[in-house]
């Protein structure tokens, strides 16, 4: 039982540096293709494709897309809807699978993003 709950809550870090690489491509108006999780040590891989107010990533490590405009995303990998919120260096949005809240700031090339599901924040650096 305790390995199915670790896969679960591993598959929701996965997606929380997919919203990070979100953002980071939103605020900073570039395509993402990393981002390293400090908490994990690991690069996770994206394919981010960014117009003027659209967005697609492709989430290599997940195996899907997360589209949609620079105010609200689609997870086609959970089949829900985030919300996000940016003004200038910092974001705040909703996740709608999960029913939690989260923001955070980037700061040059490093994202601190607070989850409110789990309490606690994480750090990661984009390229």
């Amino acid at each position: 039982m305790n390995k199915v709950r670790f896969i679960a809550l591993a598959m929701e870090d996965n997606k929380r540096v997919c919203v990070a690489a979100v953002v980071a491509a939103i605020i900073c108006k570039k395509n993402v293709s990393a981002v390293y999780d400090y908490d994990t040590s690991r690069y996770l891989m994206f394919s981010t494709n960014r117009g003027a107010n659209q967005i697609s990533v492709y989430d290599y490590t997940r195996g899907g897309y997360i589209q949609g405009s620079n105010q609200q995303v689609y997870d086609y990998i959970t089949g829900a809807y985030v919300s996000i919120q940016v003004n200038e260096y910092s974001f705040r949005g909703y996740d709608f699978e999960r029913g939690y809240y989260f923001n955070g700031q980037i700061n040059n090339r490093n994202i601190t993003f607070y989850d409110y599901e789990f309490a606690r924040y994480y750090n990661y650096s984009f390229s």
